[in-house]
């Protein structure tokens, strides 16, 4: 329903691996500008209706396709085997026209 902000805790679960004495970062971001609907329906959803929210983090920020959002950060290595992360998620749904809209994300694991 338009107007309404739609949650999804845990919408995203992933796995970071690293020996790197400095630790990682993980960054997201939309892959286009606008989530995808289908031909019938022009009506576009930015992707910074979208925000995510990442593991000890107490804000959403909004995706944006032109720079990444850094999800998580830690200045030592990864658990051996891994450390598990989830990302949540929430969008404030547009007055638009009901469909199915969808985002490609890209997830970025890099070593500091």
């Amino acid at each position: 329903m338009a107007g309404t902000t739609v949650p999804a805790n845990s919408a995203v679960v992933h796995a970071v691996e690293t020996n790197n004495v400095a630790g990682y970062l993980v960054t997201v971001q939309g892959h286009t500008a606008n989530l995808a609907s289908g031909p019938e329906n022009a009506d576009p959803v930015p992707i910074g209706a979208l925000a995510v929210r990442g593991p000890g983090t107490a804000q959403f920020t909004p995706l944006n396709s032109a720079r990444p959002v850094t999800v998580y950060s830690t200045p030592v290595p990864s658990a051996e085997g891994g450390d598990e992360l989830r990302d949540d998620y929430r969008i404030g749904v547009p007055f638009v026209a009901g469909n199915t809209y969808s985002a490609t994300l890209d997830y970025v694991a890099s070593a500091l």
